[in-house]
């Protein structure tokens, strides 16, 4: 990779306008792991509001890089979205505090495992036990989960065998 190349999109984003926000959130993924500019980039983009990104994908898409970059900056930014409406983007925060550094992103996905959504619970336990060390906050909602699924199998195995016809027997 050419040297210059962080500076290349560094100059493209200064190019492209402030509401082109698709265009400014690809610079930002391309640079984010080269050059603490890209960070910046995309922690901009969970400012968008709503009517800038109807469903949330671009914040989405910012929050899920972010945790994969791992830059301590995003912590707080990506924190505040474990309060969101938007249950999608609750997920993807603390999916993406598993990665992020500080005793803030702990405290947030501890918190987090009282969320009323069960994948975002879930995702939060997930999360603590990828930190370091792990958190044993997790076990029991990762024990809820197994159960949840134990049953949600057995009730579809049983749905499955009413559906099913009766074998007839040999004469």
């Amino acid at each position: 990779m050419a040297s210059d190349f962080p500076q290349r999109v560094r100059d493209a984003a200064d190019q492209v306008g402030p509401e082109d926000h698709e265009v400014r959130l690809a610079l930002g993924i391309l640079l984010a792991g080269l050059d603490p500019s890209g960070v910046e980039m995309l922690v901009e983009m969970l400012a968008l509001g709503d009517s800038q990104d109807p469903g949330g994908a671009l914040r989405f898409k910012a929050i899920h890089n972010l945790g994969l970059v791992g830059d301590g900056r995003a912590t707080g930014p990506v924190v505040a979205f474990l309060n969101s409406p938007d249950e999608g983007l609750r997920v993807v925060a603390a999916g993406a505090l598993a990665n992020l550094p500080g005793d803030e992103a702990r405290a947030a996905l501890r918190e987090a495992l009282g969320d009323p959504s069960l994948d975002v619970r879930g995702t939060a336990a997930m999360a603590l036990t990828l930190l370091d060390p792990p958190d044993p906050a997790a076990g029991p909602v990762l024990m809820d989960r197994s159960e949840e699924h134990t049953s949600e199998l057995q009730s579809r195995r049983n749905l499955v065998c009413r559906l099913l016809p009766e074998k007839k027997k040999a004469p």
